[in-house]
């Protein structure tokens, strides 16, 4: 019953982030913040030397949640960046719209590559949820969500700029 739970989880948080014409940025910003700290305690919680053999379901779950909801964004994001090259950007004196298309869609693969660790912690904890061996678990790759971040920010830093005036 923990992993249909786990399922339903991450795929609330990819509904919340298709809702509506614009995606919901609280939501966005509470979910990049309740990730790492929800998949760090499931992480702590199911590692080997631990009683505990499963991943605790109300991290786990909070994780999912939160990672479902950022793997859609992501995705809507890099859906929509090729979109967004204006004309009006090059007639206030910005940069061609060829420059705009090269920077929105190197922005497109920046924002699919963030949500790769987010989605390789999601399966790794999957796998902690079912009673098992914690020796054979691996520990959760959350040193790089940090780095998605960090490349998608600058991602839409980049996107924002390009396509203003």
């Amino acid at each position: 019953m923990r992993a249909p739970l786990y399922v339903a989880a991450a795929g609330l948080g990819a509904v919340i982030a298709v809702l509506g014409d614009e995606p919901s940025w609280l939501a966005a910003v509470a979910a990049l913040i309740v990730f790492p700290l929800a998949a760090a305690a499931a992480d702590r919680r199911s590692r080997p030397g631990r009683r505990q053999r499963q991943a605790p379901l109300l991290p786990a779950g909070l994780a999912a949640l939160a990672g479902g909801l950022l793997v859609a964004l992501l995705i809507r994001l890099a859906l929509a960046a090729p979109g967004w090259i204006t004309d009006s950007a090059v007639a206030c004196g910005g940069i061609s719209t060829g420059a705009q298309r090269l920077i929105l869609f190197s922005a497109a693969a920046v924002f699919l590559l963030a949500a790769t660790p987010v989605v390789i912690t999601l399966f790794e904890l999957a796998t902690r949820l079912r009673a098992g061996r914690p020796e054979d678990a691996s520990a959760v790759p959350l040193r790089f969500y940090p780095l998605a971040v960090a490349a998608s920010g600058l991602a839409l830093i980049a996107a924002g700029y390009v396509t203003n005036c």
